[in-house]
Formats: structure tokens, sequence, C-alpha cells
């Protein structure tokens, strides 16, 4: 958000982006400069779901997923408060499901909000954290943790945890299954610029 700010505002010339423009941003730009700002797709990348290394969780539906964070679930996968609810058996079964996910200034949260959760707010119980660090963290530290950011910050201690795809498979976000499209969390990841619709532009931006 205060990327596409500067971009309006004259103030940067590229602006690195994990989720598509939104309708109030184009029409902001459009205001100020008579057309729409540019933009590439530089990157793919792949939202995780992460565990404990220790918790035996097979996997996760999106409904499941929207399930464990949502405040009302669009998806039908009812109202999971304990990992025996996610089908875990064990030690594990009876501890409350804790949730951690990254905070509003984030794409991975905007993406999984609209995504996963068809729009719905997020349950009153999430944890949000600022910085991802902090987030995998505590998913390293216990067992009953959940998390969702992407795959780029997983650590020693904690594990992803397949995701249903299309066809019903259960997939991990590897390299194959994210540039197959076969892995349902994955998102683009674009560069938005200011380029004239002559093609001209800041020389050093080009």
């Amino acid at each position: 958000t205060n990327g596409m700010n500067g971009l309006i505002e004259g103030k940067v010339d590229v602006v690195p982006m994990s989720r598509p423009l939104d309708t109030e941003e184009i029409s902001r730009f459009k205001a100020r400069f008579k057309y729409e700002p540019a933009q590439i797709v530089v990157a793919q990348d792949a939202l995780a779901v992460y565990v404990n290394l220790k918790n035996p969780v097979a996997g996760f539906t999106l409904a499941q997923l929207d399930a464990i964070y949502s405040h009302n679930a669009r998806r039908g996968g009812g109202r999971p408060e304990f990992w025996g609810d996610l089908g875990v058996t064990g030690p594990l079964a009876n501890a409350r499901i804790s949730r951690v996910c990254l905070n509003r200034a984030y794409g991975s949260h905007v993406y999984f909000q609209d995504f996963v959760m068809q729009g719905e707010e997020f349950r009153f119980d999430v944890r949000f954290e600022p910085v991802p660090g902090p987030m995998v963290q505590p998913v390293g530290a216990d067992d009953a943790v959940v998390g969702v950011a992407s795959m780029m910050f997983g650590t020693e201690r904690t594990r992803f945890v397949p995701v249903q795809a299309a066809d019903g498979s259960f997939l991990l976000p590897t390299y194959e299954n994210i540039v197959s499209g076969k892995y349902p969390l994955v998102r683009p990841l674009r560069i938005v610029f200011h380029r004239k619709p002559d093609g001209s532009m800041n020389p050093a931006a080009r």
C-alpha cells in the first residue's frame, strides 16, 4: 500500500507487489496521470502452511484452512478448535489449535483472506505478526501452532503441510508443483512502475 502511494505521488519509480492492484489504486493512478500503471509479473510465490516438525497432521483442504482461520467459514469446513478435529491422533489431538498469520500489511495476508477465506474476516483469536520471523518461530517452538506465509520463511524446526489441489491430490509447494500451477496457493509477484503511453520512463528505472 505504501509503495503504490509513493508511485502515485511521484516519489518512487518501481514497486514490487505480491498481490494484484485493486481497482481503487488503478483509479487513483489514472486520475493523476490519465493512463494506467504498467506492471510485469516476474516470479511465482507459494503460500505455505507451516506446522511444527512434531505435528503429524497429514494435509489440509482449502475448506479446512478456511475453517481454521475464518470468523465465519464459507467453504463448509466446520469449526475446528482442537487438532483432533483435523484428524490428528495421539497427545496432540486434545491440544487447542493456535493460529498465527502475517498482518494486513503483507500481500500474503490479503491473498489468503481473498482466495482461501473468500473475503471473510479472520477469527478474533488469530495472532497477527508484523514480520515473518516472529510468525514462523512460534510454529517451530510449539506443536499446536499453525501458520501461513510465503514458503521462503521455512526453518529447520517447521515443515510444510500438503494442501489439496483441484484434482484431489495433496501437494507440497515444490518448484515443480508451483510452476505447473498444480499447487493451489500460488500467487504471482509483480513489479508495478510508471511508464508513459509513448514508452518513455525514468532511464534508471528502465
